[in-house]
């Protein structure tokens, strides 16, 4: 969390991640997008609802000083 406020950058959706983890008798489930950017590859996890939103080769920023990042 420390920085990502100060994150800037623009990129594509290259790849979904969807992983399972059992933990204590309870599966977690946890979702990630993978951008490319012109400084390499950003992995950034997304709650369940959103996952399904985003589609390989969807654009987005993450504008500094902000959370999250927007599709454009």
């Amino acid at each position: 969390m420390k920085g990502a406020k100060k994150d800037e950058w623009e990129g594509e959706v290259v790849d979904k991640l969807y992983n399972t983890r059992e933990e204590d008798d309870k599966v977690n489930e946890y979702y990630s997008i993978v951008f490319k950017t012109d400084k390499g590859e950003r992995k950034i996890a997304v709650n369940k609802a959103d996952y399904p939103n985003w589609k390989v080769g969807d654009k987005a920023r993450k504008i500094k000083g902000k959370f999250g990042v927007e599709k454009l």
